[in-house]
């Protein structure tokens, strides 16, 4: 059975309406990649209606008469995102043909505001990776010395997610065409290596992740296949597909209507898809990991959905980790400062203080004070791509 067959939950003909309209327009502004448009005129006509598109998306959520404005402030969160990975070059001001050193890019992502400059970092990593296969094939290595002997550490993570993108898409549109070439295996067991050969010591599980993503959202038929090839590959990496498949989910545009529900059919969809619970903890964790990170700035838009989904959120202990490793995400790229300090301070109406207590503060205070150290010791960032408890130390497991 195609794993996108079955609806997570029933939709109302108003809300069928809005999703036929939202699909079209974030499917055709995605395909048929997720990376940057052809040409330096395409890049600046389609960031244009992107901006065009969150700017309408902020005006709806200040002017709705007695509406829920969080809705469509997290569209227009995701719609931001969206927009800096795809335009990532006009972003940092590359003029066509230029190709200015690694260091040089990353030093002008850097130097944009936090938020801006996190995506945009992932939206280099990709081009990065598109430039290096343009030229032909790329020396092993695109993040392991050479150009990228100097980077700072904060760049690394969004740099290798963004090149894991680019190796994952390629790779499965090219298994996507193939008829009785060798199956997932082979191309699961290429990509891997691929991924080992251009990933920092600890980075190479993060840039595998995204192969969920990529398959949930432009390639679902080859989900059943890459989970049974993983289990023969590495078992361990089924993990990272579904964490990967999560986090896809917070980006499709199935899931992208300004309406409470939108989330909830998110939610159900990590719960079926996956055939087994450690596949679907997985899921869940990265549904939240993307919720968290892409809504970060605003804390009252994951206070909103906490209370609103009440008991829809099957694995409390699996949401919590997926928050919390996005806390970690963002605390290792940009560093400590009022973004995290606003969010572990922040108090949600009393509806949802208690899930906030539980699935948010605790979980991200245990894993910022007794796991971030243990991360920086050890390099081993790729943890933070697939499910796994924070707890406080204070509390009962």
């Amino acid at each position: 059975m195609d794993v996108v067959s079955r609806p997570a939950a029933k939709m109302g003909p108003r809300e069928e309406r809005g999703e036929r309209a939202v699909n079209g327009l974030l499917t055709d502004a995605a395909a048929p990649s997720f990376g940057a448009v052809e040409t330096p005129l395409q890049e600046r006509l389609f960031a244009a209606g992107l901006q065009l598109l969150r700017g309408t998306t902020a005006a709806w959520a200040a002017v709705l008469p007695g509406g829920d404005p969080l809705p469509w402030r997290e569209l227009e969160n995701k719609l931001e995102a969206f927009e800096l990975f795809r335009c990532a070059r006009l972003e940092l001001g590359l003029s066509a043909g230029a190709r200015p050193p690694l260091l040089e890019l990353v030093r002008r992502a850097r130097a944009l505001d936090p938020y801006r400059g996190l995506w945009t970092l992932e939206g280099l990593g990709y081009a990065y990776a598109e430039n290096a296969w343009s030229d032909g094939q790329p020396p092993a290595g695109l993040l392991r010395g050479g150009a990228a002997a100097d980077l700072p550490r904060g760049a690394l993570l969004p740099l290798h997610t963004g090149i894991g993108l680019w190796l994952a898409e390629r790779r499965l549109a090219r298994l996507a065409a193939e008829t009785g070439a060798g199956g997932a295996g082979d191309a699961l067991a290429d990509l891997l290596s691929l991924c080992r050969s251009h990933a920092r010591d600890g980075y190479a599980e993060m840039v595998f992740e995204a192969v969920g993503l990529v398959a949930i959202n432009l390639h679902p038929r080859l989900l059943p296949d890459l989970d049974r090839g993983l289990r023969t590959l590495d078992p361990e990496l089924v993990d990272y597909l579904w964490h990967g498949a999560g986090r896809g989910l917070y980006f499709s545009p199935l899931h992208a209507l300004p309406v409470r529900s939108a989330m909830a059919w998110a939610l159900d969809r990590a719960r079926q898809e996956p055939r087994g619970e450690r596949e679907r903890r997985n899921a869940l964790a990265g549904l939240a990991w993307a919720l968290t990170l892409v809504n970060i700035r605003r804390p009252q838009i994951l206070a909103g959905v906490l209370q609103h989904l009440g008991g829809a959120i099957w694995n409390e202990e699996a949401f919590a980790g997926g928050v919390a490793a996005a806390v970690l995400v963002w605390r290792e790229a940009v560093g400590e400062g009022p973004t995290l300090a606003a969010l572990l301070a922040h108090r949600p109406p009393p509806a949802a203080a208690d899930r906030w207590r539980r699935l948010v503060e605790a979980s991200c205070r245990a894993a910022l004070e007794q796991t971030y150290g243990e991360l920086e010791r050890h390099g081993c960032w790729g943890l933070l791509f697939r499910d796994r408890p924070f707890r406080d130390a204070r509390e009962e497991p």
